[in-house]
């Protein structure tokens, strides 16, 4: 057979081809894949190494911060090398990498800023919690060979258990028993100032101190660390660069595909020559089989690439059962966020209330009842004599009557007083059913004057106010009751009334000014809480209800976010407006006469 220039031409084609291939389908540059994704890997191996050391920290377990700074500067390297981007990857792929890269390196210096606060708060913390029980023990038993000294020993001991129990289980409840402790230790103190331990008594209540105001603030600096979204970043640099690695291997196996058609071809025009030219080209038969030979190692190989393509895939599979599940967690602890904010602004308010019957029980008259009738038991043979002769008797008619006015005011006071409690311990309840009920049904929905509604807010934080010498001024105009979820709309409006006496008193000023108008507007009920406070600047009015922005030193940045969240879910509106520092706060609360969540129940 006689082999011509169209032979020739096609045969010179398809080895172009075959060759153009062959060079697509190793485009992609393994070993670069394999540095890069190992560093990846390595950061998010790191991220979990420093969470869990700081954990470690916080409970003791992990004394030594020095590698803290190594892994952050480990991380931060890895993520400032954009170099190390594997280059099939494309050049949108590459910038959006490097985005992603230069935002976990704003992050990483974010968790070493947080880092430093924690190893210094967490080293003053630890510090007094190896001081108190060894200095405690110490004078407990330099205070038992001193018979007169009983009740310090006995003040000692509970001190140092209330201070262990709050460093263990932080709490209200045990952080007012340790000051009620130390007031109690200051009073002996001063009702025994030339006693031998007095130094080592200063020393050991000023660790005390130390715990009880440093463990809530190691413990929100160990949040902030874990909270910060390093992981969930690295996370997406993965995904984005697996999606380009995949995309890019997907356009090797078309390319390979394409190699092995062109193979076929290639086969078959050999097969077609070698059956024309007989036995005689024994040489050309040789390269064929020297060539089919090729082939079956390209196949073992592509099995190869195929298992290793089927366990990343799997890999994947399970990364992304991972981000559902910290997705699921991330709802359950904004859920809870939400429950403890509300019930936070209540509890003020429960504690205020507390604090005046407390005061109004301690300064009653009603020991003057108990001595009447002892004066009365004493004169008894001659009582009608006693009350008209004897000069004291004369003037008990007259104190019996101030004496009952005197009872039925604090009768009254006290009664106003446990009805507000209540009030506030119902809300409470509320707060916690609704948030519990909150996945499957709406609240309830009860048709109320919003004025009462608003009494009810300004009634559940009057003595608060009061005390930091707010003056309220309440102008109502006359609008129709509605139908509303009841402590949905209250916990906004106390959290409204509670961020404006908190303006109030961060500005200093003398004449203290909370002005609440109800009014009807377009069709609308508006409510403005209006305060002449510290104000707000011009740059944090977009970003006032955003989830997790605040200006207070303890604030958690929720309560303006779940408030806007729940008015927009019943068709209203909150809004606020302020002229810059110093120049005060309005927050208006529109509502529609038909609420949508109630109009749907």
């Amino acid at each position: 057979m006689k082999l011509s220039a169209k032979h020739f031409l096609i045969s010179g084609l398809l080895l172009i081809l075959l060759v153009s291939f062959y060079v697509k389908t190793h485009h992609i540059v393994f070993l670069e894949h394999q540095q890069f994704d190992g560093s990846l890997g390595r950061l998010r191996d790191l991220d979990i190494s420093l969470n869990e050391d700081v954990l470690k920290a916080r409970s003791n377990l992990l004394d030594d911060y020095d590698g803290f700074p190594k892994q952050i500067e480990e991380m931060r390297s890895i993520a400032g090398n954009s170099a190390s981007i594997p280059s099939f990857v494309s050049e949108n792929g590459k910038q959006a990498v490097q985005t992603k890269m230069q935002h976990l390196a704003e992050l990483l210096s974010q968790k070493e800023e947080l880092l430093e606060r924690f190893k210094s708060q967490n080293a003053l913390l630890k510090n007094s919690l190896r001081y108190l029980p060894l200095a405690g023990t110490e004078l407990v038993n330099q205070v038992s060979k001193d018979d007169e000294a009983h009740d310090l020993e006995m003040l000692l001991n509970a001190l140092m258990r209330q201070v262990l129990a709050y460093s263990l289980h932080p709490g209200d409840d045990q952080k007012s028993a340790v000051e009620h402790s130390l007031e109690t230790l200051k009073k002996w103190r001063e009702q025994h100032q030339a006693n031998p331990w007095d130094a080592t008594l200063g020393s050991l209540a000023v660790h005390a101190r130390s715990i009880t105001n440093r463990k809530p603030k190691v413990d929100a600096l160990t949040q902030d660390l874990i909270a910060l979204s390093t992981g969930k970043q690295i996370d997406e640099i993965l995904g984005l660069y697996n999606e380009e690695f995949s995309r890019v291997l997907h356009t090797a196996n078309l390319y390979r595909v394409g190699l092995y058609v062109l193979c076929g071809l290639l086969v078959l025009g050999i097969a077609h020559t070698i059956y024309a030219l007989g036995k005689a080209n024994s040489s050309l038969e040789h390269r064929v089989a020297t060539r089919t030979k090729d082939l079956l190692l390209k196949n073992e190989e592509l099995k190869t690439e195929i298992a290793e393509r089927i366990r990343a895939e799997s890999e994947m599979e399970r990364m992304h059962k991972k981000l559902v599940d910290v997705s699921r967690r991330a709802g359950m602890a904004d859920v809870a966020t939400s429950v403890l904010h509300n019930v936070g602004n209540v509890l003020n308010s429960v504690n205020i209330s507390c604090s005046v019957v407390e005061d109004t029980v301690r300064k009653s008259r009603i020991g003057s009842v108990s001595r009447l009738a002892t004066l009365l038991h004493e004169n008894g043979g001659d009582l009608a004599g006693f009350l008209t002769n004897d000069p004291t008797g004369r003037k008990l008619p007259d104190f019996v009557d101030k004496l009952s006015h005197q009872l039925r005011d604090e009768q009254t006071s006290l009664l106003d007083e446990l009805q507000l409690l209540a009030s506030n311990i119902e809300h409470i309840r509320s707060v916690v059913s609704m948030q519990q009920s909150y996945a499957s049904v709406g609240g309830v929905c009860e048709t109320l004057s919003l004025q009462e509604l608003v009494e009810d807010a300004i009634q559940m934080n009057r003595a608060a106010l009061a005390r930091h010498g707010v003056e309220v001024v309440q102008e109502y105009e006359p609008t129709p009751p509605v139908p509303i979820d009841k402590h949905k709309i209250l916990q906004i409006l106390v959290n409204l009334i509670c961020n404006a006496k908190h303006a109030l008193t961060d500005s200093g000023r003398e004449d203290k000014r909370l002005t609440v108008r109800v009014a009807m507007e377009g069709g609308q009920i508006k409510i403005c809480i209006d305060d002449n406070g510290i104000g707000i600047p011009e740059e944090n009015l977009p970003r006032i209800f955003s989830h997790g922005f605040t200006t207070k030193k303890n604030g958690h940045g929720f309560g303006l976010h779940s408030g806007v969240l729940a008015v927009q879910e019943m068709g209203g509106r909150l809004s606020v407006q302020s002229a810059g520092l110093g120049a005060g706060a309005t927050f208006t609360l529109e509502l529609p006469l038909e609420i949508q969540e109630c109009k749907a129940a």
